[in-house]
Parts: C-alpha cells; sequence; structure tokens
C-alpha cells in the first residue's frame, strides 16, 4: 500500500483509521458512507469461508467499481452470498448476497454502510476433541523425535 492516507471512494474524504471492537482496525469515512479494512483484519471480522470466496471472486471479477481508496485504480466489485456457518458452500438461492467492493493491489475491502453488519460475526475455531489431540500428539511425537534428530532441536 502507498503510504498516503486513502481517501473514502464514495465521496473523497481522508478516512479515518479507527479500532472497532476488541481487534479490528478499520479505514471509516467520517461522512457515513462505509468503512474499509486489509484482508489481514478481515480475519478478525469475517469467517474465513467468506474471506476465500471474496478473494476467488474477486480475482476473476473486471474491476469496474469505484476507485481504491488508496491508488484511486477501480475496485473490482464482488456480489457474495452468505452463510450462517463456515461450509464452503454457496450460500442458498434466497440466502442474504451482499456487493461490496475489492482492492486485490492493496488487499483491501470496503463496505457502504450496513453491508458488513450482513456478514455474520466470526465464531472461534472448535476446541479440538480428544481424539483430535491424539492424533496431534502422535504426529508431535513422530516428527518431533524426527526433527530433533535431523536439526538438533531440544
Amino acid at each position: 500500500m502507498s503510504a498516503a492516507r486513502p481517501i473514502c471512494p464514495a465521496c473523497g474524504t481522508h478516512l479515518v483509521l479507527r479500532q472497532e471492537g476488541d481487534k479490528l482496525h478499520a479505514w471509516i469515512c467520517s461522512a457515513g458512507h462505509g468503512l474499509g479494512f486489509t484482508l489481514s483484519e478481515a480475519y478478525e471480522r469475517l469467517q474465513e469461508d467468506e474471506i476465500r470466496r471474496i478473494w476467488k471472486l474477486a480475482k476473476t471479477a473486471v474491476a469496474t467499481g469505484r476507485p481504491s481508496p488508496f491508488d484511486g485504480k477501480p475496485m473490482a466489485p464482488v456480489r457474495v452470498g452468505l452463510t450462517a456457518d463456515d461450509s464452503e458452500a454457496e450460500a442458498a438461492p434466497d440466502a442474504t448476497t451482499v456487493e461490496i467492493e475489492v482492492d486485490l493491489a492493496n488487499e483491501f475491502i470496503w463496505f457502504d454502510p450496513g453491508e458488513l453488519d450482513e456478514f455474520p460475526e466470526d465464531r472461534p475455531d472448535p476446541t479440538p476433541s480428544a481424539q483430535e489431540m491424539a492424533a496431534l500428539g502422535r504426529i508431535r511425537t513422530a516428527f518431533g523425535e524426527s526433527l530433533a534428530a535431523n536439526w538438533d532441536v531440544p
């Protein structure tokens, strides 16, 4: 990303960096035209399956949207079907869809007012089961001993 302060793609005013909730840092239009955040910040708010879908769609979309807040080049409009869980499946035909804009070069996602609220909150990953923990222990033992033997790892 460029070092210049980003501007709102709707009105051209400078965006303000604010913390939303406990962790999410978002660029917000003080005139109320929306907010955006980087791909790395997306993991603080969106579900991983949605992020993967957004990025997959953005890579094949034609960049005809509003200008990027960072470099003024057109962003890629992406229509995302939303699911209530972390499934890989696309949303059902009657499910909510939201059109957002993505700046691939600057790894930035822009949301008009209310669009981010349409996305379900990210849920923490479930705690591994006892069976999964046992399998991880076997893997750590097998590979840990191999690594220690090959690289003098304590």
